[in-house]
């Protein structure tokens, strides 16, 4: 059995042995993350009577009764009351469906879907001239004679996976989401203060690109691809 399932499996079981529900358990860990050092240690010892009474004194207040509803929305739970917004953002990969989806945390709501390598009848997406100029603006010549033979605009699917989010001084800095594309080894760029894709090149020397490193300091500037297979070039 992998150990994930087995970790999973062997948590359940210790919370039916104290009496805790899921999301008893869920509000204490919630609790000891809460500005709280060594939050990691005071989430998990939630999964017993002491944790729970360790994670009390550190809280100042028993997170079990917090997590049962005491609290206000949004405060240890996953709950965000309606007009009250999430404190981060997710980028998540579409895979398949070539989007991007942004979620909020902790309430895990879908907030938007970002087309990137799809076609999106609701906004346009690899049917308006503005976007084919994104889609098609850097595709190497062997790629626009594929398109033209098949009759095809831009590449109608994609696999986006791996989204990274740019970095200055190492930090996060809120310019831009890079993500790639496994079926077509191409790479994008969403610029996050509209939350749209600027820009999509093709990677012409590798193959089955899966996954990411964007470069960290100063700033990035580069983005480093992972190929999944094997290249090899006649000499």
């Amino acid at each position: 059995m992998p150990y994930f399932i087995q970790g999973v499996l062997y948590v359940r079981r210790k919370l039916e042995q104290n009496g805790l529900s899921r999301r008893s358990f869920l509000g204490t860990a919630a609790a000891s993350g809460a500005g709280i050092a060594g939050a990691g240690l005071l989430g998990l010892a939630g999964c017993s009577k002491d944790g729970e009474q360790a994670a009390a004194n550190a809280s100042g207040a028993d997170p079990v009764a917090k997590a049962q509803g005491e609290s206000k929305p949004g405060q240890l739970s996953s709950e965000v009351g309606p007009g009250e917004l999430d404190q981060y953002y997710g980028f998540l990969s579409g895979g398949q469906s070539g989007e991007m989806r942004l979620i909020g945390l902790p309430s895990m709501r879908e907030l938007m879907r970002i087309p990137v390598f799809n076609m999106d009848s609701a906004t346009g997406w690899g049917r308006t001239n503005e976007s084919l100029k994104v889609l098609n603006g850097n595709i190497t010549e062997e790629t626009r004679k594929f398109l033209k033979d098949g009759g095809l605009r831009c590449y109608p699917n994609g696999d986006l996976h791996h989204p990274h989010l740019s970095f200055t001084d190492q930090t996060y800095d809120g310019r831009y989401a890079y993500a790639n594309d496994k079926a077509n080894n191409r790479v994008c760029r969403v610029r996050l203060d509209v939350m749209k894709a600027d820009k999509i090149i093709d990677i012409p020397n590798d193959s089955g690109i899966h996954g990411l490193r964007p470069q960290r300091y100063p700033k990035t500037g580069y983005v480093f691809a992972n190929g999944e297979h094997i290249t090899l070039s006649a000499v």
